[in-house]
């Protein structure tokens, strides 16, 4: 599944906002929209914050494989 989906799961799954979730991740409110809208892709050290933050969403061997298609 793309990170984009993972990431909109978070929000409704959550109840949470874009705002709280770009605070808890440590990236701006307009990079954690590109992301949602696939204009951009978390660097490798924002792959292994969401997956430590949301394990359940994000597993090392997505993570991994993301990594290695970059």
């Amino acid at each position: 599944m793309e990170v984009r989906k993972k990431l909109t799961m978070i929000l409704e799954n959550l109840d949470c906002t874009q705002r709280k979730l770009s605070k808890d991740i440590g990236v701006s409110e307009s990079c954690l929209h590109r992301w949602l809208y696939g204009k951009r892709f978390p660097s490798s050290c924002h792959l292994l914050i969401l997956c430590k933050k949301f394990p359940n969403y994000f597993t090392k061997g997505e993570v991994l494989e993301w990594l290695s298609k970059k």
